[in-house]
């Protein structure tokens, strides 16, 4: 018998017994069965289709579960909504029976859809950056929990399957001096040496505020720019860096300008932006000290991030809910194989060392922006083309804030004139021989 169909065998016979004798819950009465059984690479996951009067009770019991469990001191299970209304128990395995993920296991393709690791049902999970809800991350877990090694995966599956001149990186660390970043210090994709250093890093963030500025007078979003950065609570702690880091959160996502956050236990106060709350929707949390830092990390209440077990266990919190993967591992090989330039560009910073004048300059510049007419051009296209946003943006070659714009006047000039009477053919359909339109 393998050690996996053991543990699953001696773990749910235990649970059984617990939940009988506590709550009077049994299996042959239609109180739940197991609709299936996943061995993942830290937890087994037991499906349980519950009663939904039951379910409450059973997710209080973390603890009661953990010792019926058998399980070790710091080991608890972690109870959460499943898929198809089902209840999750997710059971963390002996470290003897751990595996990693590679990251050749991982889908990869070119463009800003990242893959960070596989969730409970063997499923990749992916981060999609060219999203408009998804722009920015946060890593975010105690030492030790793997929030670095998600940082530097994401760097590297950006560089990995992408073109310099589609992404550009900025890569800072003031608190370790780079020590995460040093792998990818030949990269041809960075728009600066790596910035270890207050000074520099506070200037490379109002250049990132200006950019967001020219690209928004432009109309561009053009190549992505990601902003990494380590240890972020060392900068956060200040008003200084949290003030533009607040800026480039709020309007970075509409010209192509990202920011990964890697931070250890982060506070409410570092997080108390509004801005950084609402625009770093999309997080990677490990393990947190305690109940209280999970719900700072994650941005929500009981996500159970406390019960994790460690490294490279995570919870993948977007949009779309939240799910358990395990992040894949980016190893030396791994590194090594990366792309190596001859010579790295170098910003020019010295006009932005005063950054609330940049920051005041470029506000001004992109409200100016957003109030200007549309294109004609612009809106021509968006009315025979029927695309998303996405894909319009990409077409015209201008940021999403922009593209919503046209979409959303090509739509209502397309519904007057509907009342009128008239007719626009999208230039995706046929128009059948002999037919007329206005």
């Amino acid at each position: 018998m393998k050690a996996s169909d053991a543990f699953y065998r001696y773990t749910a016979g235990r649970l059984a017994d617990y939940l009988y004798q506590e709550l009077k819950l049994h299996p042959g009465r239609g109180d739940y069965r197991i609709a299936s059984v996943t061995s993942g690479p830290r937890v087994l996951t037991l499906n349980l289709l519950i009663n939904p009067s039951h379910a409450h009770r059973v997710i209080g019991m973390a603890q009661q579960l953990s010792m019926a469990a058998g399980l070790d001191g710091e080991q608890i299970i972690r109870a959460a909504r499943g898929n198809r209304g089902t209840l999750a128990l997710e059971i963390p395995k002996p470290r003897d029976m751990w595996y990693d993920v590679p990251v050749q296991a991982l889908p990869r393709r070119r463009g800003l859809r990242a893959p960070v690791g596989i969730d409970v049902g063997h499923r990749p999970a992916l981060v999609d950056f060219a999203d408009p809800l998804t722009p920015h991350l946060l890593s975010a877990g105690t030492t030790g929990s793997g929030k670095t090694n998600v940082a530097r995966l994401l760097v590297y599956d950006l560089a990995g399957q992408n073109e310099p001149e589609d992404v550009r990186l900025l890569l800072i660390d003031t608190k370790k001096r780079g020590m995460a970043w040093r792998p990818f210090a030949a990269l041809p994709h960075l728009r600066h040496p790596i910035i270890t250093d207050d000074g520099t890093a506070l200037q490379a963030l109002a250049w990132a505020v200006a950019e967001v500025d020219r690209r928004a007078v432009d109309g561009r979003s053009r190549p992505a720019i990601f902003l990494a950065i380590d240890e972020a609570q060392a900068l956060l702690d200040r008003p200084e860096f949290q003030q533009p880091v607040d800026d480039l959160a709020a309007t970075g996502r509409e010209f192509g300008i990202h920011l990964l956050l890697a931070m250890q236990d982060p506070t409410a106060a570092q997080m108390g932006s509004a801005s950084i709350k609402r625009n770093l929707s999309t997080r990677m949390v490990g393990k947190t000290t305690d109940s209280v830092a999970a719900a700072v990390a994650a941005g929500i209440k009981e996500s159970g991030a406390e019960r994790l077990t460690g490294p490279g266990d995570q919870l993948f919190i977007s949009p779309a809910g939240i799910r358990r993967v395990t992040a894949a591992l980016v190893t030396v090989d791994d590194l090594a194989r990366l792309p190596a330039g001859e010579a790295i560009d170098h910003l020019d910073l010295e006009e932005y060392q005063d950054v609330e004048h940049v920051r005041e300059q470029a506000g001004s510049a992109a409200r100016a922006a957003r109030a200007a007419p549309l294109e004609p051009a612009h809106v021509g296209h968006a009315l025979v083309h029927r695309v998303g946003i996405n894909r319009l943006a990409r077409e015209l070659g201008i940021g999403s804030g922009r593209a919503r714009r046209v979409r959303d006047f090509a739509d209502g000039l397309l519904s007057a004139l509907e009342g009128l009477g008239h007719t626009i053919i999208p230039a995706s359909q046929d128009i059948p021989p002999g037919s007329v339109t206005d």
